[in-house]
């Protein structure tokens, strides 16, 4: 079981009633608003998946926003889990 008791397997439709039993279904519809608005070359959005399955080419884009030199190595994520102190 995912996050708010859903998996990657669960319909669009049933996301969407169980963001709205949750509550949170008006916050994501104006993050979302936000974020389409937000697509400019102010701004560099970065996905987890992303990061995760296109490393070298994710931080190549984030190395161009800023400015940075062009990493033509290997970029390998350490596979730990970080988690706040208790």
């Amino acid at each position: 079981m995912g996050m708010f008791g859903l998996t990657r397997y669960d319909s669009y439709e049933k996301y969407l009633d169980q963001f709205k039993q949750l509550g949170i279904y008006d916050d994501l519809v104006y993050f979302n608003s936000k974020y389409k608005g937000i697509q400019d070359d102010n701004h560099l959005i970065i996905y987890k998946d992303d990061i995760i399955n296109k490393t070298n080419e994710t931080i190549n884009k984030i190395n161009l926003f800023f400015g940075m030199p062009h990493v033509s190595s290997n970029i390998l994520l350490s596979k730990e889990r970080y988690v706040p102190p208790e």
